[in-house]
């Protein structure tokens, strides 16, 4: 399993709104899945306080951790991005 604390962060110049649409969507996949912050911090391999940064939008998440928490929550990289704006989306298609 991949160790998100080695790796770097998304260094895409993205606006905050940006980063928060990626955030309120992980948010909204996890709550849907009844897990904590606690819970999913322990599955991808973060603290609870990197899960609740990624989610209000400061810092983006790593590409691979995004990937990594899509397994964590068993949902698609689709579902993340839906309605998310292009050039975030441009920035993470190499998954």
């Amino acid at each position: 399993m991949v160790n998100a604390r080695t790796i770097p962060h998304n260094k895409q110049a993205w606006s905050h709104d940006e980063y928060r649409t990626v955030g309120q969507k992980l948010r909204q996949e996890r709550e849907a899945r009844g897990l904590t912050l606690e819970q999913a911090a322990l599955a991808a391999g973060v603290t609870a306080h990197n899960i609740h940064c990624y989610e209000q939008g400061s810092p983006a998440p790593p590409d691979v951790l995004v990937k990594l928490i899509c397994e964590v929550y068993h949902c698609s990289l689709h579902e993340i991005f839906h309605r998310v704006p292009e050039k975030v989306k441009t920035s993470y298609s190499r998954f």
